[in-house]
């Protein structure tokens, strides 16, 4: 009787004990190809030519200069990233954990 009365109120107020929520980080794996570096963003784009703008932190395993200098553009990555909340101040989908090289 519990289980169904706390089911039941999961319903009535749209709580979802199986959605993910907006604030949570999900972490992605995507292959995508790089096209410029400017102001501390990476650019990049996928198969189906949608933006992707990633940063990087102290938690990134990649040498931020590898990409800095745009010598890399059209080359293809393998790029790992965590998403972030959009916020005013930032275009960033996420942050860059490790990228490999697709050759």
């Amino acid at each position: 009787m519990k289980t169904i009365l706390i089911l039941f109120s999961t319903v009535l107020l749209g709580v979802s004990p199986f959605k993910t929520t907006e604030n949570s980080k999900e972490a992605f794996t995507e292959h995508l190809t790089f096209d410029a570096y400017e102001g501390g963003y990476f650019f990049f784009t996928d198969g189906d030519n949608e933006p992707r703008i990633l940063e990087i932190d102290a938690t990134t395993s990649i040498n931020g200069k590898l990409l800095t200098k745009n010598d890399n553009v059209g080359l293809e990555y393998l790029v790992h990233y965590k998403t972030i909340e959009k916020s005013e101040d930032s275009s960033s989908d996420g942050i860059i954990l490790h990228l490999e090289v697709i050759e």
